[in-house]
């Protein structure tokens, strides 16, 4: 919904964190998905806090899973 009303996929909160990286640490497939189609960034990195350069990708690897990983490694939703 907040994308059909022109939300920014590539948007971050006060510390990096995308939509994307949130999605990817709780494991939310289908909205990983949904995320990548709308062009989200899968190489934005954490900039703040004791995650500083975590990537979505990492976040699924160090958070188990494997689903999300293969999706972001694919490139491709």
């Amino acid at each position: 919904m907040l994308l059909a009303h022109g939300a920014d996929v590539k948007a971050d909160n006060n510390h990096g964190i995308t939509p994307l990286m949130a999605a990817a640490s709780r494991g939310n497939l289908a909205v990983a998905r949904v995320l990548l189609a709308a062009d989200a960034d899968p190489e934005a990195q954490i900039f703040f806090g004791h995650d500083h350069g975590a990537t979505a990708l990492s976040l699924a690897r160090r958070n188990n899973y494997p689903e999300i990983v293969r999706l972001l490694q694919a490139g491709a939703p």
